[in-house]
């Protein structure tokens, strides 16, 4: 099964880089900023109807342009043929990818796990620190400090 999100891409991509995203990221439906803000303002519901309805909708503006920035579930910026994530819902951000090999899988929507610490290292330590959406390390209340591994 595919993934419902909401996912905002810099206005200035190439047409062959926002088809590259459409194609991989299985985006249903675009729209500029103007338009998503009007839809927004006319139904702030619209962000529920998208998940509830199996749509990807990828909504392309500046990032001058900061209204309605929380109701994206994916915010990425494109340049150069690579990807920066710099808000992500499903997992860590400050991320980079090649557009062409750009996926949902890579967004972590599949596996939440990413935020464990040892796995987004990827040391495979099975400590119980765990990755924030500061792109910080925080420990749990069981965190034995004598674990290694993620810097630990």
């Amino acid at each position: 099964m595919i993934p419902t999100g909401i996912v905002f891409v810099n206005n200035d991509l190439t047409q062959s880089t926002q088809d590259a995203l459409v194609k991989q990221l299985y985006i249903t439906d675009i729209y500029d900023g103007y338009s998503y803000d009007n839809i927004i303002a006319s139904d702030s519901s619209f962000p529920t109807f998208v998940h509830n309805n199996n749509r990807r909708v990828m909504v392309i503006r500046s990032f001058r342009e900061e209204q309605n920035r929380e109701t994206a579930d994916v915010v990425i910026f494109v340049t150069s043929g690579t990807a920066t994530i710099l808000k992500n819902k499903f997992g860590p951000p400050n991320t980079t990818y090649r557009v062409a090999e750009l996926t949902w899988q890579k967004l972590c929507v599949f596996d939440l796990s990413i935020y464990k610490c040892c796995n987004y290292n990827k040391c495979n330590c099975s400590c119980d620190k765990t990755y924030n959406s500061n792109n910080n390390y925080r420990s749990s209340s069981s965190y034995k400090s004598k674990r290694k591994g993620c810097g630990c």
